[in-house]
């Protein structure tokens, strides 16, 4: 990539441990405006060097190596917004990831119903892997800036958006974006309207302290909200509960 800027740093950056806390009663529960059940699983699941996920969430399967969505930096490190790629051209998309990820040698390329992807390789590293994707037009158009998220993440494309096809979208955007860097999904919900249709999920993530400065594991809830007849896609979260964990 000609840029290897982290879109992780527009969020808070957590610290991974893998040693567990035992909280005795609440007393790991520093605030909470929802009902914590279960403190001890919840910092647990935040400690566990695993991933784990709900039963029934779908979790996009590891390629063999990262996969990078090419975006409005990748192609001109000069841009002061971070959206990423959408097109409905194959030639396009791969004149975008000849762009963005020139130092790397095109070996493999797939077409699914919601990306373009072109396996690269180190020409000095036949180890060092990256799936360089562009998003199709057809199947969702991103407006979300990385660098200065709004609470609009795009539109979604398809001609039919119910239950099942929200939850496709959700838990893939989930699992391929910046969202799932840092939460870990402890539940989800799905309602649908007349009007729209909403995914809810419940998170746990992990902040790291410093000497004399405990760890901070937040509970937080995201709403994703897509609209039936225009597909625009909109969101927002919030921290409903915050438990102390390991303290340095």
């Amino acid at each position: 990539m000609k840029n290897n800027l982290s879109i992780g740093v527009i969020f808070i950056i957590a610290m991974s441990c893998n040693k567990p806390i035992e909280p005795t009663d609440s007393s790991a529960i520093i605030y909470s405006s929802a009902l914590v059940t279960d403190p001890t699983e919840i910092i647990n699941k935040a400690y566990s060097s695993t991933r784990t996920y709900p039963l029934g969430f779908v979790n996009e399967q590891d390629p063999g190596g990262p996969a990078y969505y090419e975006n409005t930096v990748s192609i001109n490190s000069q841009s002061n917004v971070w959206i990423e790629l959408s097109t409905g051209s194959y030639q396009q998309a791969k004149e975008w990831s000849d762009n963005g990820s020139s130092d790397r040698m095109i070996v493999a390329e797939r077409e699914t119903k919601k990306y373009y992807e072109f396996k690269r390789v180190s020409p000095t590293d036949a180890n060092s892997v990256l799936f360089s994707r562009v998003h199709k037009a057809t199947y969702f158009v991103p407006t979300i800036d990385w660098l200065n998220p709004n609470g609009s993440l795009g539109q979604f494309k398809v001609s039919l958006i119910n239950k099942a096809t929200v939850k496709e979208f959700i838990e893939y955007m989930w699992s391929t974006s910046n969202f799932s860097a840092f939460n870990k999904v402890l539940e989800y919900h799905i309602t649908d309207d007349a009007n729209k249709v909403n995914y809810n999920l419940k998170t746990v993530t992990l902040i790291g302290g410093d000497f004399g400065i405990c760890d901070a594991i937040q509970v937080k809830t995201y709403d994703f909200f897509i609209d039936k007849r225009s597909g625009d896609i909109t969101f927002g979260f919030k921290t409903i509960a915050e438990l102390k964990g390991t303290c340095h």
